[in-house]
């Protein structure tokens, strides 16, 4: 357990699934490309023209894909192996775990006042998905020699899905992350708002007396 306070232990599980969501689909990549090609060999560099072009470009797409940095897992291979952090990509992951462990505490903290504990089901539910949610998104890809040719989707298509399922799946997944998103950004007002996990309602203790009728008096009074 992390020593300090409730929230200087949900910053620092926010750091470290951040850390671990960011570095899982390049070692996941890595390691399919290995089982797939049998080179593994580690190069990167950081494309700063290309990333100063998208954003001047002001375009929603380009500004997104704008590359932070460019891993070659393959180096010296016929086929480079690209994995490659983009800007929206890292920040919706970035702003999808913030979100994701503020509904969590708030949750967390509603089921102690009720005597109630934070299903470990449901937390390890939410951190596969999102972990899936983000490698099927992560701007992998196959490419030439030269960077002729890509094949998006790196990931999946590795997998054996092929490079079209691959692409396609790899957009899906980037339009799901934005909708859980604004999931998230709405659960957590509602819990703001109504200070409860949205669906329940507290229900009053067995034990509790029923309350009185107006002018009665409490049962066992004089």
């Amino acid at each position: 357990m992390i020593p300090g306070s409730p929230r200087l232990r949900w910053t620092a599980c926010g750091a470290v699934l951040t850390a671990a969501l960011l570095a899982a689909p390049l070692l996941l990549f890595a390691w399919l490309s290995h089982v797939k090609f049998g080179v593994l060999d580690w190069s990167y560099y950081v494309p700063y023209e290309e990333f100063r072009q998208r954003l001047v470009s002001a375009q929603p797409s380009a500004v997104y894909y704008a590359p932070l940095l460019a891993v070659n897992v393959t180096s010296g291979f016929i086929i480079a192996n690209m994995f490659t952090y983009t800007l929206g990509h890292t920040l919706v992951t970035v702003v999808l775990v913030t979100l994701l462990l503020a509904c969590l505490a708030r949750v967390h903290r509603r089921a102690r006042a009720r005597g109630a504990r934070l299903s470990r089901a449901t937390v390890a539910g939410a951190m596969v998905g999102l972990l899936a949610i983000t490698a099927a998104s992560s701007s992998a890809a196959l490419t030439g020699c030269h960077g002729a040719g890509g094949m998006g989707g790196g990931i999946i298509a590795l997998a054996g899905l092929g490079s079209a399922s691959g692409s396609w799946l790899s957009e899906v997944a980037t339009w799901i992350q934005f909708l859980l998103l604004v999931n998230l950004a709405v659960m957590l007002v509602r819990l703001s708002v109504t200070g409860s996990k949205p669906g329940l309602r507290a229900v009053p203790s067995p034990s509790a007396p029923p309350p009185c009728p107006p002018g009665a008096a409490p049962a066992g009074g004089m």
